[in-house]
């Protein structure tokens, strides 16, 4: 009968392997991503003022729903990246009772 590895011995050889591929990862360029987009929109659109704000502070999208901006997704190609979420509605038995609602996070659209 062989002898029996342990597991720190059994997963070596995948160890290194993961390690190696961590390390490289550590070691590319780092990239901004809120930088990018900002150069990015600016250098595309250079006739209008284009300016970083935190949703905490400014959220465009209430600003919008207060009836001081139109808010247009174009969705028509998919050209946008956003997460949806399930939250839950009320507490106790309405939390229970109420389907809860769906809440979209776009992270980049136009």
């Amino acid at each position: 009968m062989p002898a029996t590895k342990s597991i720190l011995s059994a997963t070596k050889t995948n160890n290194d392997a993961v390690f190696s591929a961590f390390k490289t990862h550590c070691a590319a360029p780092r990239v901004d991503t809120k930088t990018t987009a900002l150069t990015l929109i600016r250098r595309d659109y250079p006739d209008h003022h284009v300016t970083e704000v935190e949703e905490r502070t400014a959220s465009l999208f209430d600003f919008a729903s207060a009836g001081h901006a139109e808010l247009t997704l174009d969705a028509e190609e998919e050209a946008f990246c956003a997460t949806r979420e399930w939250e839950a509605v009320g507490e106790g038995v309405e939390k229970v009772e109420h389907a809860g609602k769906l809440k979209d996070e776009y992270r980049f659209a136009r």
